[in-house]
């Protein structure tokens, strides 16, 4: 037990003081209700090529679509035929601009 080291510092005047004397009682911090919590750190993440692939997906999507509602019908009759397609698909209304049932 004599290899413990002993808890109290000599004091300037020779009497043995507890080491933490005179020091202010140990208070927790109180965080701040609007400030966010510290962020821990994120984990890996386990497939960063999901995010990437996804994207892809959706720009072959958007380019199907493209395709399909603007270039083939300028190719086939003109910006008028466009008007058209576009008109059925987002208005509902035929080429002479009856609503569609």
């Amino acid at each position: 037990m004599a290899d413990e080291p002993d808890a109290t510092t000599p004091a300037p005047d020779g009497n043995a003081v507890p080491s933490d004397a005179g020091a202010p009682p140990a208070r927790r911090r109180r965080r701040r209700r609007d400030t966010p919590a510290p962020a821990a750190s994120s984990p890996p993440r386990s497939y960063p090529r999901v995010r990437v692939i996804a994207d892809e997906g959706a720009g072959v999507v958007l380019a199907f679509l493209a395709w399909v509602w603007v270039a083939q019908p300028l190719l086939r009759g003109g910006p008028s035929a466009v008007r058209d397609v576009l008109r059925a698909k987002f208005v509902n209304k035929d080429a002479g601009g009856k609503w569609l049932p």
